[in-house]
């Protein structure tokens, strides 16, 4: 990041900051430390720091006022003809955490510089693994995302903010995708959000996943990166192209019926919705989740409105020198980070665990999940799908497919219903029943499978 940018960024935070003085305003500039800031940003930065101390307001006329006070007149001409106040554009706690990031990393090298430096007055190997280990420590600090306490006055009267900003323009924070069995599983994907969509092979995971980047990149207009370590890209282009034009997922392994041209016809407009939709698809092999981050972060610098991240799949991580329980753990701690670092959602896939076939009752619990602990732990929410169809075709659920929640931190978890038709989702029929509610009108048994709440009993 070169010089000039790091001022237009320091220009621009304090531009919002005087424009507005907003307990967020005061968030932002003071996470950001003083040596931060170059020349006369640094002097701004330290007036305001001064005022909110002695409890006086903030403004571009009582930082003026201070700078007159201390006797430096021409910081305060500069002030009032240079700095141009602006309102905040969203990007207020972007900037702010860009110019802290980068002198953290500024930091770090000089550390990295002065250790190197030094290494040849080293005593001995111990001695050199110290100072190599005081570098890593100070990195550390900036790959964490290391932010300052906050006091809990402030974070409250943030919320009150927040809250009659939603109270007027009813707004919620996060994405919808507009089908409803979908938002009632998954509720709003909030940014930071670790979203995990966990199923048995063939039940649609990788489905479902697509059909949400589908509906928020048409609604939100965001980016979404699909990131598969399973499917090429040509093979995720068939699910969405058929899906589209309501096809079947095998339309394009079927000569058939691609000579009609009917059929035809409907892909190419299906194809036609997809020209300007900002998804974006990335296909990785042998790739561990350090280098899926990396790339992550790159793709998000030169897209700058990432809000959709998937990752399919888990299991198809490449691991080095640990156990996969640890592996696991590594990669769902870096993915929730990453969601964190961002600022958007992150939608993980994961197989369970084949041991969950061998029970009557096949619905998935957290249990099920391969490496269970490490993913229940970071995720936000645990989403299951489960197709009674799959293990029995004269089930009373025909097509239909459960959601189940396992987890959920936000709301309650209960289940909805989407119908599973040709290899696609879509919203079950206008007054469906779920046949769990036929069957305990007319029985009085009952069986019952646990779930991250205790014992969720359904009556048969």
């Amino acid at each position: 990041m070169v010089q000039a940018s790091i001022r237009s960024f320091q220009s621009a935070l304090l531009g919002m900051v005087l424009s507005k003085f907003t307990v967020k305003a005061r968030e932002a500039v003071l996470s950001v430390p003083v040596e931060a800031f170059c020349d006369e940003y640094r002097s701004v930065r330290v007036a305001i720091e001064f005022l909110v101390d002695h409890e006086t307001p903030v403004t571009q006329d009582t930082v003026a006022a201070y700078f007159r006070d201390m006797g430096h007149h021409e910081l305060a001409d500069w002030l009032v003809a240079e700095l141009p106040l602006q309102e905040d554009d969203g990007n207020l706690l972007a900037f702010a955490k860009k110019l802290a990031d980068y002198h953290e990393c500024q930091r770090s090298v000089q550390a990295m510089k002065n250790v190197l430096a030094n290494l040849n007055t080293a005593t001995d190997c111990a001695d050199v693994l110290l100072r190599l280990q005081k570098v890593a420590s100070t990195i550390g600090r900036v790959t964490q995302g290391r932010q300052a306490p906050l006091r809990i006055g402030t974070v409250m009267e943030g919320l009150l903010e927040d809250a009659e900003r939603l109270a007027a323009s009813g707004q919620v924070e996060g994405y919808v995708t507009g089908c409803a069995g979908i938002d009632e599983a998954f509720g709003r994907l909030k940014g930071g959000d670790l979203v995990v969509i966990a199923a048995r092979p063939g039940m649609g995971k990788t489905e479902l996943a697509l059909k949400i980047n589908k509906h928020i990149a048409q609604s939100v207009g965001c980016a979404s990166l699909i990131v598969s370590l399973e499917m090429s890209h040509q093979q995720i282009g068939e699910r969405l192209l058929s899906d589209t034009s309501q096809l079947p997922v095998d339309v394009f392994d079927n000569p058939d019926l691609l000579s009609l041209e009917s059929i035809m016809d409907k892909l190419r407009r299906s194809a036609e919705e997809y020209q300007d939709l900002p998804i974006y698809l990335q296909e990785v092999t042998n790739a561990t989740h350090v280098d899926v981050c990396s790339s992550v972060r790159q793709f998000a610098e030169e897209v700058s409105n990432l809000g959709l991240l998937t990752i399919d799949h888990v299991g198809l991580h490449k691991t080095i020198g640990t156990s996969r329980v640890e592996a696991v753990g590594d990669m769902t701690r870096a993915y929730k980070m990453l969601a964190r670092e961002l600022g958007i959602p992150v939608l993980l896939l994961c197989q369970l665990n084949r041991n969950l076939e061998m029970r009557d009752d096949k619905r998935p619990m957290l249990s099920d999940l391969r490496e269970s602990g490490a993913i229940e732990q970071d995720a936000d929410r645990i989403v299951f799908i489960y197709r009674d169809s799959v293990y029995d075709d004269k089930s009373g659920w025909g097509s239909v497919a459960e959601l189940i929640n396992g987890k959920r931190r936000r709301g309650e978890a209960q289940s909805s219903y989407l119908d599973f038709k040709a290899g696609h989702f879509c919203d079950v029929p206008p007054g469906f029943t779920p046949p769990i509610a036929q069957i305990q009108a007319a029985s009085a048994s009952q069986r019952s499978f646990k779930t991250m709440r205790g014992l969720r009993t359904y009556d048969y």
